[in-house]
């Protein structure tokens, strides 16, 4: 884009309809000379428009370069398709064996998947089975008289008791163990050590 100043500045050059990038550009010029005389031929009708025919507008200028643009996406679309058709064409080229070999492959890997599948939808059924059986066992326990339950909670009792018996036991045993050990040594750490 041409930016012109003053015409002092324009007056030093000599203009013609070529040198501006839009319509509007070199009507700014024009609108810029003083009085009703036009120096460099830029509005040769005179109806007071510069350079009306062989140059474009602003708007005009925008609809060229998104026609460009489009044209260009077309030859790039056009382009893409003619590779993927070649490539389609090209395949097609394959020996038959290559393509039953490629299909025997896949065969095998679905197969391969359709077993892990049917191990999987095993494990799963064992699975509800023994859920099955669980909840069946735990509706029997709900059905216990107040007696039984009572029975049972005893038994657990005293199954505990003996637990924490031995648990004692054992705990106590160890602190023994643990004293001994602790002077043993002490004796030999102050016999051997001066």
């Amino acid at each position: 884009m041409l930016l012109l100043t003053t015409p002092a500045h324009a007056q030093q050059r000599d203009f013609d309809c070529v040198d501006f990038v839009s319509q509007r550009d070199a009507q700014r010029l024009y609108d810029s000379i003083p009085g009703e005389n036009d120096p460099y031929l830029l509005d040769r009708d005179g109806d007071g428009f510069a350079c009306e025919v062989g140059l474009p507008s602003r708007e005009q200028t925008a609809a060229y370069v998104m026609l460009a643009a489009a044209l260009a996406g077309a030859m790039i679309s056009g382009a893409y398709f003619w590779d993927r058709r070649r490539r389609a064409q090209a395949v097609k080229g394959h020996d038959l064996e290559d393509r039953l070999a490629e299909l025997q492959s896949n065969l095998r890997t679905v197969t391969t998947s359709i077993e892990g599948i049917d191990k999987e939808v095993s494990a799963r059924k064992e699975a509800v089975e023994q859920l099955k059986k669980e909840a069946q066992q735990a509706e029997e326990l709900s059905r216990l008289s107040a007696n039984q339950a009572e029975a049972v909670k005893a038994s657990l009792r005293d199954v505990i008791s003996a637990y924490d018996r031995r648990t004692l036991q054992i705990n106590i045993l160890l602190a023994i163990v643990t004293s001994i050990v602790g002077i043993g040594g002490s004796v030999l750490v102050s016999i051997f050590v001066p």
